[in-house]
């Protein structure tokens, strides 16, 4: 069954309409793009072959299923990582050395244990006194879910709606942090590549 429940127990069939709907809400997308999303599972499961979809509806849609993005093209690496147990001080020479606002916390074996924003510190980054008495874990927070390196991209967009989150981690099977996926990055890399092949 391609339809199957994933392993956070959610409808796949209910899973990738509720990312159509998304994807035409948010992005716009129109009736070609929109049969692409719902077809790529059962694609996937090999339920429906390529060449019945092209037969059916068009090379349009055989070509986004296609193209239809994986996590893995879409993680952003270059954040500074600090460690659950570093002191303030640390943590604030990693904002002054990075142009991001997110800092990932690993555990000593680099497993991904929350994340610290530049907003959650703004108030004690410039207290030195509190540099060697504060550490990450003062002001880490849990982030609202994983992402898994080899998830599918509709499992992810599910992931943003539900957690109303822009960024989330990316992570291993043993929660090795691997990097970020970011919402805004998603759509617009889904309307840049969806342009490219859909017409209607």
């Amino acid at each position: 069954d391609c339809y199957g429940r994933d392993k956070n127990g959610i409808n796949g069939l209910l899973r990738n309409i509720d990312t159509a709907l998304i994807a035409t809400t948010e992005i716009g997308l129109k009736r070609t793009s929109v049969i692409a999303l719902l077809l790529y599972r059962p694609v996937m499961k090999k339920v429906i072959t390529l060449a019945e979809v092209e037969q059916k509806f068009g090379s349009d849609v055989t070509l986004i299923i296609q193209r239809l993005l994986k996590t893995s093209d879409l993680i952003e690496s270059d954040f500074r990582m600090v460690h659950i147990d570093d002191p303030l001080g640390q943590l604030v020479k990693a904002v002054e050395s990075s142009s991001r606002n997110i800092f990932p916390v690993l555990d000593s074996r680099n497993r991904f244990q929350g994340y610290v924003s530049l907003e959650d510190i703004r108030r004690d980054m410039f207290r030195r006194s509190e540099y060697d008495t504060l550490h990450v874990y003062n002001f880490m927070k849990s982030a609202p879910a994983y992402v898994y390196v080899d998830e599918k991209m509709d499992s992810v967009m599910h992931k943003f709606e539900k957690t109303g989150a822009w960024n989330l981690p990316v992570v291993d099977a043993e929660r090795g942090y691997i990097g970020f996926v970011s919402k805004s990055k998603i759509f617009s890399a889904y309307r840049s590549q969806l342009k490219e092949v859909s017409h209607d």
